[in-house]
């Protein structure tokens, strides 16, 4: 829904309903916060799960640097867009959608997911090991380019600072020899793969809602769990094996005592 500033009465909202879209008039919706906004709408829908975009009195007043919160936990806070639904008397978007969830997941649903995890993680555990920001490393996978520092732009910049001929796929290595010490770690103080489990909430088929009857069976988490230890070169307990650390450069890794017998 939208909102205008001091011709309240030319404010709009969009609203889409499966297939169905249209504009309406939201200027009792004008001054208010996110979080009225969103009570509001929902209950002039009457639809509490109905998904719900929208600005404060910041984007409301063109503010630089407004936000738009959605579904009132994520805010998109870059480049002031806030302002520019502001500026357009947009004071919300509300979404429904009327497909079934069901129509849109791959029968091979647990497939897939290891790469994009080892990915992230290996990011992650080398934005953390700099001090970068968890926003900045995220994107890497996605590539957007516009909103991130690539490990290939990240070396050149390292290079430049500090004059270690450093490419992006070194970083990325890095960031994945961080991954296997901490597992080692873990795996010394007794992590096994019977311990990489799910709430059991998750196991169980959801009574209602876009999701209804989805859930995580154990047959599925031991398929996805042996596929992601497969590819991270770990046996089949969720150890790194000493041919992988030795592959990493990490002798000293492989060759330290364990605790519990294994390999690390």
């Amino acid at each position: 829904m939208g909102a205008a500033h001091q011709d309240y009465q030319k404010t709009n909202a969009a609203h889409q309903d499966g297939d169905r879209a249209e504009l309406r008039k939201a200027g009792h919706l004008w001054g208010r916060t996110t979080w009225e906004t969103d009570r509001m709408i929902k209950e002039e829908l009457k639809d509490r799960e109905i998904q719900v975009a929208s600005i404060g009195p910041a984007g409301e007043n063109l503010v630089r640097f407004p936000a738009i919160i959605s579904s009132l936990n994520r805010a998109n806070g870059r480049c002031g867009m806030g302002a520019v639904m502001g500026s357009k008397k947009l004071k919300a978007v509300a979404v429904r959608g009327n497909k079934d969830i069901h129509d849109f997941i791959d029968e091979s649903k647990t497939e897939g997911k290891a790469p994009v995890v080892i990915w992230c993680e290996n990011s992650s555990a080398l934005a953390d090991g700099m001090g970068l920001c968890e926003f900045v490393d995220k994107m890497w996978f996605t590539r957007a380019k516009h909103h991130s520092v690539l490990p290939e732009e990240l070396a050149d910049l390292i290079t430049t600072a500090t004059g270690w001929d450093v490419t992006g796929e070194e970083l990325t290595r890095i960031g994945e020899r961080i991954v296997n010490l901490e597992r080692a770690l873990l795996v010394r103080d007794g992590l096994s793969r019977k311990g990489e489990t799910l709430p059991g909430k998750y196991q169980f088929p959801l009574p209602d809602g876009p999701s209804r009857g989805l859930c995580i069976t154990p047959e599925e988490l031991d398929q996805m769990l042996d596929d992601y230890y497969d590819r991270r070169g770990w046996d089949r307990d969720g150890r790194p094996t000493r041919k992988t650390l030795l592959g990493l450069g990490m002798k000293d890794v492989a060759d330290a005592p364990s605790r519990k017998g294994g390999e690390v």
